[in-house]
């Protein structure tokens, strides 16, 4: 019997041989994952080519558009410049040369939005999103240039009959006549401009901008930020001088004549007056005089009176000429002398213009000057010394004072209405100047002049109540001429934290630098017998935020009396008299809780009363992050953020 082979035994974790396929020269044959793997690698290089085929052309579109966005940019940029080209031309009155700029920076801004508008590789992505953003920034961009190149030369186009032959451009004002036809379409061009403009806050805010989007988008935005500021103040000021020469309808105004040799609320006392009128821009001096001419037997009824007539009710300041601006705040001053006029001539005055010595220098460095007889020439240079201090003492006696006080004035006033001036530009200039200093202050009952005095801050109006802020105010009741002598300064320090009353510290510095045995007496005093030669006796006010307290007496001095604390217009007013002989000096401290203030954006505000001695002024707060600091002399308002 034949053997049986022997069979292994059933599989028991040994690895089984695979069986491949062999083609019949034994090769193994491709099976199915090697056909994926050949598939997968024939997508990828489909991909590829597709990639290739369609990015290259895209980021040859993308690079195209960033050029295209740069040059966009540097259009802009080129106008911007240009269009500060503009302003110094117009500065200097050439109208040729500031047209031939604008000409250029509308080119420059008409082919940035070409670009932006016509560019065939930008129209290519401008359907993406974040692309679609940085563009949309950029077109508003350019159409703010555009506003800012089209009303320019309609502004331009206005002014353009004042032009002269070489293309400068020259306000006229011949026997006080101004062309007011040309001054009102000026307005409402300059007006219209500064209403069209975007403010520098208004661009867009997206975070997807590109930088270079972005820059541009700040830049133009800022311009026009900057010429809406600009065109907004012209217009004020043009709406000011047409309203008040009679472009809406016949206007007087009472000039009233401020001596800051004795001081008052809002500048010096009034000691001379004169009556401006105008019609269809035609100016005239009516009536001048020294201010008793207008005296009153009888207070004058003021409608919706303000609270200063209460607080100084003894002084009667609605009945008495030298008492009508015991207030810092002339928007309260100005109705009462206005009704105070009414009384004492049965005319109506629709509105005021205070003005001191150093406003009639602006005047007469505007009209050169003018020759007042016994005192000779009076300029620009020498006005502050004659009508405050060497005519006292070259006319001791005081009805004669009075009267060359009066001279001055009125002989600038008829200079000016009866001159002949090719152009305005340094009296307007000069007048730009002081005005900032508050020697010019004006009110008016025309809505639209008062809007524009506002705007311009010829108003004379003390901050808000709910700001913080300080006016130091220090008025003669000596009955002499001793301001020109004094010094002031005034110190705010403490902490001023968010959220919590604040523990401030306001220290006020007086000293009378008046030589002792000073001559003649109508400078030095005394007047009566109750005052000692050269002794200041006046009352200092501290004007400050609405809930200011007192936190406790005033402490060094001496004062006279106590301080008191009261409120005008809601404002708080800290009160109290001194008393300072020939070389002595004051310092009195007041301890003041202020009302909790908001966390963010804060301010403090200084605002100046105009003495022939500016106050010197610091501030010294600790807001808890960070100090406030400042240290200055206070010509103008001033505002530390």
């Amino acid at each position: 019997m034949a053997e049986t082979p022997e069979r292994p035994p059933p599989y028991q974790g040994r690895p089984v041989p695979s069986r491949r396929r062999t083609s019949l020269g034994g090769s193994p044959l491709r099976g199915g994952g090697d056909g994926r793997r050949r598939k997968e690698r024939s997508r990828r290089f489909r991909t590829i080519q597709v990639l290739l085929i369609v990015g290259i052309p895209a980021a040859i579109v993308f690079v195209l558009a960033g050029v295209r966005l740069v040059g966009i940019g540097k259009d802009l940029e080129d106008a911007r410049k240009t269009l500060d080209g503009v302003e110094l031309s117009v500065q200097q009155g050439n109208l040729a040369q500031a047209d031939a700029q604008l000409a250029l920076a509308e080119r420059k801004v008409l082919s940035a939005n070409h670009h932006v508008n016509g560019a065939p590789e930008l129209a290519a992505i401008r359907w993406l999103p974040v692309v679609g953003q940085n563009l949309k920034a950029i077109r508003d961009s350019v159409g703010v240039g555009l506003a800012l190149v089209g009303g320019g030369r309609n502004v331009l186009a206005a002014a353009r009959p004042l032009a002269d032959a070489s293309g400068h451009v020259q306000v006229p004002m011949r026997n006080g006549q101004v062309p007011l036809s040309v001054v009102a379409n000026t307005q409402r061009a300059a007006d219209q401009l500064a209403t069209d403009l975007p403010g520098a806050s208004e661009r867009s805010k997206s975070k997807v901008l590109l930088p270079i989007v972005s820059d541009l988008q700040k830049k133009v935005y800022a311009e026009s930020g900057r010429r809406k500021t600009q065109f907004t103040n012209i217009a004020a000021g043009l709406s000011l001088l047409a309203d008040m020469s009679g472009a809406n309808g016949p206007r007087t105004y009472l000039i009233a004549v401020s001596n800051e040799a004795e001081m008052r609320g809002t500048g010096g006392m009034y000691l001379s007056y004169a009556v401006l009128t105008a019609k269809d821009g035609k100016f005239t001096l009516a009536r001048q005089g020294p201010i008793d001419d207008l005296r009153l037997k009888d207070p004058a009824t003021v409608s919706a009176p303000p609270d200063y007539l209460t607080h100084y009710d003894s002084l009667k300041p609605n009945l008495f000429w030298r008492n009508a601006n015991l207030t810092s705040d002339f928007s309260a001053v100005a109705p009462v002398v206005e009704a105070m006029y009414q009384k004492a001539t049965g005319e109506k005055a629709d509105g005021v213009i205070q003005i001191d010595s150093d406003g009639l220098a602006a005047i007469l460095a505007g009209t050169g000057p003018v020759n007042v007889p016994q005192l000779g020439e009076v300029n620009a240079q020498n006005a502050v010394a004659v009508t405050l201090n060497q005519a006292y003492v070259d006319f001791p006696d005081r009805a004669v004072r009075v009267e060359f006080l009066g001279d001055v004035a009125d002989a600038a006033f008829k200079k000016l209405v009866t001159g002949d001036y090719p152009s305005l530009r340094p009296l307007a200039s000069s007048l730009i100047k002081t005005a900032a200093e508050r020697h010019v202050l004006v009110h008016s009952d025309s809505d639209t002049a008062q809007r524009a005095a506002v705007q311009l801050g010829v108003d004379g109006s003390l901050p808000i109540p709910d700001v913080d802020f300080a006016t130091l105010a220090v008025q003669n009741l000596s009955g002499n001429k001793l301001d020109y002598y004094l010094d002031s300064r005034l110190a705010i320090s403490g902490t001023r934290a968010a959220g919590r009353p604040a523990n401030v510290t306001a220290t006020i510095d007086l000293a009378n630098t008046a030589p002792a045995g000073g001559r003649p007496a109508y400078i030095f005093g005394p007047v009566d017998a109750s005052l000692q030669p050269g002794e200041y006796r006046g009352e200092v006010n501290l004007y400050l935020p609405r809930g200011a307290r007192l936190d406790g007496d005033a402490t060094g001095g001496p004062i006279l009396g106590k301080a008191q604390l009261s409120s005008e217009a809601d404002r708080t007013v800290v009160s109290f008299g001194v008393s300072l002989l020939p070389g002595q000096h004051r310092t009195i401290a007041l301890k003041l809780l202020l009302p909790s203030r908001a966390g963010t954006g804060y301010t403090w505000q200084f605002v100046p009363v105009p003495r022939v001695r500016p106050t010197d002024v610091s501030l010294d707060l600790d807001l808890g992050k960070r100090r406030l600091r400042l240290a200055t002399k206070l010509t103008q308002p001033v505002t530390v953020r």
